[in-house]
Order: structure tokens, then sequence, then C-alpha cells
């Protein structure tokens, strides 16, 4: 059994970088949610990215982020069997005492080579989510990827991923009086241990087990 791990390239030239749906503040979530306040695009975010979805003083405005990238896929040996895919991401707890820690989601990612404000609407496919909502403090993260998401990960394949709230994926309006929030780092962090990563495990046939014919 082996593994490998691909970490997302990062750049917009890369189709990688986040997208923001915000007002001057804050927005109403259908507005913010299908870009109505034309998103803005941080290509490089050296730093944490914060996701916050909620509201404040219990009027219900959000703003609303999403993280575009690709990874191209080599190395995989020609007669292995995938067995695992995982998405792994550093975080720590962004929420205070009456918020809640977003779940999040990595889907398929429809953007384009280079990134533009214009590729918001650009997800898709869901490719699995994080389980937990009550993790919190710093630490790393990881789900496994669905039947749709291992089916992506082929040699010599590119994938554009997006990665976003449960919230945000699914169209859920956070409660109330509430936020969701969680610290991210994305691929162009500048410490380079703490970047995302998808782990591919794999077995391939034990030459023991072959049939050999004279």
């Amino acid at each position: 059994m082996g593994y490998l791990d691909f970490v997302p390239t990062n750049g917009a030239a890369n189709a990688e970088g986040v997208l923001q749906s915000r007002a001057s503040s804050f927005g109403a979530w259908a507005t913010e949610r299908s870009g109505g306040s034309t998103p803005v695009l941080n290509s490089v975010y050296t730093g944490e990215i914060y996701y916050a979805v909620g509201s404040t003083s219990g009027v219900n405005l959000f703003y609303i982020q999403r993280n575009f990238s690709k990874i191209a896929y080599s190395g995989i040996p020609a007669n292995a069997t995938i067995t695992d895919v995982t998405y792994n991401y550093y975080c720590r707890d962004g929420v205070g005492a009456t918020e809640i820690r977003n779940r999040m989601v990595l889907c398929l990612g429809m953007q384009s080579a280079t990134l533009v404000a214009g590729d918001w609407t650009g997800i898709s496919t869901e490719y699995g989510r994080d389980a937990s909502t009550s993790w919190g403090g710093n630490g790393w993260i990881s789900f496994s990827l669905n039947a749709a998401g291992k089916a992506a990960v082929v040699n010599g394949a590119t994938v554009k991923y997006c990665f976003t709230t449960v919230n945000d994926f699914d169209n859920v309006q956070p409660p109330d009086n509430s936020a969701c929030g969680i610290v991210y780092n994305g691929p162009a962090n500048s410490n380079a241990s703490i970047r995302p990563y998808i782990r591919v495990s794999y077995t391939v046939p034990s030459t023991s087990n072959m049939l050999l014919f004279f």
C-alpha cells in the first residue's frame, strides 16, 4: 500500500484564488450567494482565510467566500487501485462564544484557466464534506472524498476544485443572530507546511500473487 500527496497550485493564473461576495459591509443571503454584490477577487492569500457566514446583532447580513484551486495528478502507478482519497486542511477555530464552526465542502470547480470574478458561479458536483461541527482549536481536518471525488483522480488529469462552506453549497441560510466561522489556510499560504493537500492512497498487486508461465 502506498500514497501520494498533491498540493493545489496557487495564484489566479493557475485557476486558484479566493472570491468574496459582499456588499460594502454585508448583504442579504440570497444576494451574496448569487454573487449579486460583484465578487471581489483576492488572488493570493498568503495568510489565513476567514470563512464567516452569519448575522450580526440580529440582522441577517452576510458575506461568503469561495476558494478555487486545481491539482494536476501524476505519478500514480498504472496498475494501482485507489482505495481512498482525502482532503486535508489546517485551520483554527475562528468563532466566538455565540457562534458555531463552519462545516466545509470540497466540490468540482468550473473556473477559468485564469481565475476571474465572473467565476463565482463556477461550482458543481460535491466531492466530499467535513462531518464534524464540534472541532475547536488548531489542527488538521481530514475527510474522505465520495465516489465522484475518487473517480476524478486519474493519472494525467487536472482537476479544478472549489472549497466553501456547507451553508453556501447547500444554500442554507444560517440561523438568526448566529454566525459560522472557521479560519483556513489556503494553497498560497506563506507557510508551506500548512497548505491543504489531497492524499491518494492506493494498493498495487503483489508480485507473489502473480502466476508465472513457462
